[in-house]
């Protein structure tokens, strides 16, 4: 079987690091290796990864200055000695089959890309009734990704190294938010066949206080904002259909920047930022009923262009019944 690279950036998740690297240690697939890419830790995280790396052959630890997740993807990339590499992060854990199951679909379909549908979280989201596999071509996989039809980050997927070699495939390091998404629609535009499953064996905790995702900072936004517009100037396709997908993903970016604006309680402080997420949240919604999304997410869009507070105060009550906080880093 071929050898897997599991590439995890590291930076400050002691708590949470030794569940991850375990899940991937324990691994059915026997013939991977585990790159654990400290990207200037301050909080023990350094030192768990060299315990991690003395307890199993399997372990790599590349300890850097910190230079953001991006670059520490790059890194892993650079390192990694499998013919195939897949990613995970260091508070997020894998069920046992995540990289037997990605190859295997893969191989199956003869695809230099492999991609779960949609992972599980704190919130939700098991073993689907009935498990499908199919095969799409790389620009089905991309305007998928944009209608958020498949997962946006770099995670619950497997590529091909030579296929990211060949093509130049890379994070743009600038990026702090939004990586996976560039990463993704780049490597989907570089192939002619992605291999698509059901199977949610990819969990995406939730409640890290310091994610991106849950914790708020204006500056990351806004550079997660320009992640989007550099999907749009590296795009390959030309097309309505790229397009009105690309323009659903941008009113997608910026209304889940207000919804943690409003959720952390942060826009007397990032007034500017907070006006105009709102406007574009407001005035663009209708976007959504021009593409083919699910219909949850095209209701969620109906529901913030009559009234946008509702969203954030449901994801309050959820996030009050799995305790989850989201707070205020960075001002404007």
């Amino acid at each position: 079987m071929p050898k897997v690279s599991v590439i995890v950036p590291v930076y400050n998740v002691a708590a949470f690091l030794p569940k991850c690297a375990e899940s991937i240690l324990g691994q059915t697939h026997r013939d991977l290796e585990l790159l654990l890419v400290d990207d200037g830790s301050t909080d023990g995280s350094s030192e768990i990864c060299d315990a991690i790396a003395a307890g199993d052959f399997r372990v790599r630890v590349l300890h850097r200055d910190n230079a953001g997740v991006s670059a520490a993807r790059n890194a892993g990339i650079d390192a990694a000695g499998g013919e195939w590499v897949c990613f995970a992060d260091g508070d997020d854990w894998v069920h046992p089959e995540y990289v037997e199951y990605l190859l295997g679909l893969a191989q199956w379909a003869g695809a230099p890309i492999a991609t779960m549908r949609s992972f599980e979280t704190d919130f939700g989201g098991g073993r689907p009734r009935k498990e499908t596999r199919e095969v799409w071509t790389g620009e089905q996989a991309l305007l998928a990704t944009l209608r958020y039809r498949l997962p946006i980050g770099c995670n619950a997927r497997i590529f091909e190294r030579c296929s990211l070699e060949k093509n130049g495939i890379r994070f743009f390091e600038e990026l702090a938010v939004g990586e996976g998404f560039n990463f993704n629609c780049l490597a989907f535009q570089a192939v002619d066949r992605v291999a698509v499953g059901n199977r949610r064996l990819y969990h995406y905790r939730k409640d890290n206080a310091n994610s991106v995702t849950t914790r708020f900072d204006v500056r990351k936004w806004e550079n997660g904002i320009h992640a989007i517009e550099l999907i749009r100037q590296h795009s390959r396709i030309d097309s309505d259909e790229f397009e009105s997908s690309w323009q659903y993903a941008w009113w997608r970016t910026n209304s889940d920047a207000y919804d943690l604006v409003v959720l952390s309680r942060s826009e007397g402080e990032c007034r500017d930022f907070y006006r105009k997420v709102l406007d574009v949240t407001r005035s663009q919604w209708k976007i959504a009923l021009k593409v083919p999304i699910s219909t949850k997410d095209r209701l969620r869009a109906i529901v913030m262009g009559v009234c946008p507070r509702a969203i954030p105060w449901a994801m309050l009550q959820r996030r009050k019944l799995h305790k989850v906080e989201v707070e205020t880093q960075g001002q404007a």
